[in-house]
């Protein structure tokens, strides 16, 4: 046996040493090596910190360098299709840690395989697998901040129209905080908002529930939040609900009096109603806001006035005018000047009360003056036609002297409030006993009645006679002052009227 295989050993180590390099050529032809590119590796982030914290600030971050990498495996064509991507799952990795600390913005992490993990050890080798690209991982820093919002209520839809929201609405949290990069607040309004819709408000609503909002510049809800976090998403509202009513405003007369010679002709205003907010109990007998006159006065005024009264001031406690209503009324007092306006009226127009049929009355004029004062278009309504005079006769009998009688114009007492009688009125008349004998002595009674009212002998009471034909004057002019009408002296005799 031994001879056996130690015959022709030369010949059988050369045959060795050929075959060895054939039997690789032989390999190589039917099993070559072979190269592929193994691409969308996520690269396992290990110790990846949420935020990083550097001299007392919060960062987070954004990768510069794509988190996705790509191999090259060289293999025999045989082994090289058992090699996947799935293969190197949480194999390619890198370490995140170094990123801690001030120097952060200055580091790179590299990429490594972690080989004692790969499930193909045996059919390829380390050396046979290479990273492509930049091999690290690099990061960009973004320092993040708090602000606190403060939670506004932005209401929408119609109230009912008896209902109001009152201004003691609270909310609850009335803040919130807001987390993120500071960046992203440089396009957010500085208010959180409650969208809420008025329709769902009822009489009866104690509280209410909604969803915080925060919008951009341009009005717009942010719809991505995935760079802020806010400290609480729901909020509870609890809303001031209060009755709504429409009152009237009523103003009184002013007070005081206006300068002589002047009058007022009335005063406006230009809030006649009201919508006011309160507690139902509060508004149960509220049905007008009543003004007094002395806000207002027109003392000694000779033009007109304007006031700005301060609704609120008279309201209850408790209740408060409407947002959209107006608080100040504008009252304007009208202030006119008086005019005097004379009237001559005849002594025979005269109504006679308590004359006695056995007497006989004279009057010493044949007409007097009625001075009246009042607004000029009151004054041109009237004329001498419309102006009854009456004279009392009781108690006169008589006697050898003359009577003064103050004439009485009663058609005016009923409008004291637009004329006034400048002056007092008075007539002079003699009183005698009726003579009558005969038929023939009372006919030549009456003709010589009738010749004495054609001849005037006798000069009527010089103040009587010298006042003016319908003539206007100003307030402080006498009636006097008018240039007189001279009239015939004699006496009149109204007997038997």
């Amino acid at each position: 046996m031994k001879q056996t295989l130690f015959k022709n050993l030369p010949y059988k180590i050369l045959a060795l040493i050929v075959a060895i390099p054939v039997w690789v050529i032989l390999i190589n032809i039917a099993n070559p090596m072979s190269t592929k590119t193994i691409t969308g590796i996520e690269v396992d982030l290990r110790k990846e910190p949420e935020l990083i914290e550097i001299d007392g600030k919060r960062y987070e971050y954004d990768y510069t360098t794509p988190k996705t990498v790509s191999v090259t495996v060289t293999a025999r064509k045989k082994d090289i299709d058992e090699i996947t991507a799935s293969d190197f799952d949480k194999i390619i990795y890198a370490n995140m840690d170094l990123f801690y600390g001030a120097d952060a913005y200055n580091k790179a992490s590299d990429i490594h395989i972690d080989w004692d993990r790969f499930p193909h050890r045996n059919l390829i080798t380390e050396d046979m697998v290479k990273l492509k690209g930049e091999g690290v991982v690099k990061i960009h820093l973004e320092e993040v901040v708090e602000r606190i919002f403060n939670v506004s209520i932005n209401w929408e839809g119609d109230l009912a129209e008896d209902i109001t929201i009152g201004k003691n609405t609270t909310i609850e949290p009335a803040q919130i905080t807001v987390t993120g990069r500071k960046t992203a607040f440089a396009s957010i309004q500085r208010l959180a908002y409650v969208n809420l819709d008025r329709s769902q408000v009822t009489a009866d609503t104690v509280q209410m529930n909604g969803k915080i909002v925060l919008y951009d510049g341009n009005s717009a809800p942010i719809t991505n939040m995935d760079s802020l976090k806010l400290s609480q998403e729901d909020v509870t509202i609890y809303p001031e609900v209060l009755k709504s009513k429409t009152i009237n405003v009523n103003l009184g007369d002013p007070v005081g009096e206006v300068a002589p010679g002047y009058k007022s002709s009335g005063h406006d205003w230009d809030v006649k109603t009201i919508k006011v907010i309160g507690s139902k109990a509060a508004l149960a007998d509220l049905n007008s806001l009543e003004i007094p006159g002395d806000e207002y006065p027109k003392t000694n005024a000779t033009s007109d006035l304007t006031y700005q009264i301060d609704l609120a001031k008279y309201l209850p406690e408790n209740v408060r005018i409407a947002d959209d209503n107006p608080s100040v009324a504008n009252v304007v007092i009208k202030i006119e000047k008086l005019r005097n306006k004379n009237f001559r009226i005849g002594t025979d127009a005269l109504i006679l009360h308590n004359k006695s049929e056995e007497y006989e009355y004279y009057f010493y004029a044949r007409n007097f003056v009625v001075t009246l004062q009042g607004f000029e278009e009151d004054l041109d309504s009237i004329t001498a036609d419309n102006i009854i005079a009456e004279v009392d006769l009781a108690g006169l009998v008589p006697q050898e002297e003359s009577y003064t009688v103050q004439v009485i114009i009663p058609d005016f007492d009923d409008r004291a409030d637009e004329f006034t009688l400048v002056e007092p009125i008075y007539l002079t008349l003699r009183v005698s006993v009726k003579e009558v004998s005969s038929e023939e002595s009372e006919s030549e009674s009456e003709s010589e009645s009738e010749s004495e009212s054609e001849s005037p002998s006798e000069t009527p009471s010089e103040s009587e006679s010298e006042m003016p034909v319908e003539s206007d004057t100003e307030p402080e002019e006498s009636a006097s002052e008018s240039e007189p009408e001279t009239e015939p002296s004699q006496e009149y005799n109204y007997q038997g009227i």
